[in-house]
């Protein structure tokens, strides 16, 4: 819902990360261009350096299929285009019912900050929150995936009709 709002543990700093955004902007792009890594240990050049947070990047990554490589990085500018991603404030804008799942302990997209967006689209929202101790990356594997599937599936039963 916000970018900047996220709470993953980082000791990247600004001037590190604006560092290497310009040494891969130098580089430039292609192969063997400069990634960022999305986690790492604590003081490494990374995003993200906590343990839960590593855990729920890994978790996600061993659900693809075998086939498809995955690399722990990213280009830097990507992580400078998230900078101004905040669906949440478009949430008022919306026609359409809409569904919105939070997680009680998630610290990419908080709790609040998806209850605020629910709740700035008025009564054509429903909230579905799942309490502590879930987090970002729970609802996509059991035991949780059945229970949002479930609320979605009847989400859209209710108000396709």
């Amino acid at each position: 819902m916000d970018y900047d709002a996220s709470q993953l543990p980082s000791s990247l700093s600004k001037p590190r990360f604006l560092f290497e955004l310009g040494k891969a902007w130098l580089e430039g792009p292609g192969p063997g261009a400069p990634l960022l890594q999305l986690f790492g240990e604590p003081g490494e050049v990374c995003i993200c350096d906590g343990d839960k947070e590593r855990r729920e990047i890994l978790n996600l990554t061993r659900s693809k299929p075998k086939d498809v490589p995955w690399e722990n990085g990213s280009p830097p500018a990507s992580f400078l285009r998230c900078r101004g991603y905040r669906p949440g404030l478009r949430a008022p804008e919306l026609a359409c019912p809409a569904l919105f799942v939070s997680c009680g302990a998630d610290v990419v997209t908080s709790a609040g900050l998806i209850a605020a967006a629910a709740a700035a689209c008025g009564p054509k929202a429903e909230l579905f929150a799942i309490p502590s101790p879930a987090t970002h990356s729970d609802p996509y594997f059991p035991p949780l995936l059945g229970t949002v599937v479930d609320r979605t599936v009847a989400f859209f039963l209710e108000h396709l009709q």
